[in-house]
Formats: structure tokens, sequence, C-alpha cells
């Protein structure tokens, strides 16, 4: 199963954007380097993850279809974004 890796701080995600293949499940691994917590959430998957300051935990998402999905931090909604491009 491919991983890939999203850290957040301050109400950002890096990287800002990943490429996921296609038709097979991924797991994406998230750590909250910041001291505040913060809430990975896609309305899209109907998927989310809060985590504390500090924390790091991981979401494994089923095979998906080409296109962009986006994910957001619950409580920075106007900076923390990332886009999944499954290609």
């Amino acid at each position: 199963m491919p991983v890939f890796s999203i850290r957040a701080l301050g109400g950002i995600f890096e990287p800002a954007m990943i490429e996921v293949p296609a038709g097979m499940p991924f797991k994406i691994e998230i750590e909250n380097e910041g001291s505040d917590p913060i809430e990975f959430e896609s309305t899209e998957l109907h998927l989310e993850k809060v985590l504390a300051g500090g924390a790091k935990s991981y979401v494994i998402i089923n095979a998906l279809k080409p296109g962009t999905y986006t994910f957001f931090d619950d409580f920075h909604p106007d900076t923390g974004k990332v886009q999944i491009v499954v290609k």
C-alpha cells in the first residue's frame, strides 16, 4: 500500500498537494507539528481525524477514481487545505 506523509503547522498543511494512484487503497500519515489541535477532514470522502498538538496518526483511504479530492483543517478552514490528485 502506498504511504504519503503530510505535516501540519500553524494551520497549514505541507505539502499542499499529493498525487496518488487510482484504483488502489493508500495511507496518509499526518503529523501535527504545532501545539494547537487540527481536524484533518474531507466532506467528499466522509472522513475526519482530529489530532492534538504534537500528535501523529494516519488514515487509510480505499481505492478512488481519478479526480481531485480536498482535505481541510476544520479548525483553520481558510489556510489548512490539501489537494489529493488521483491519477
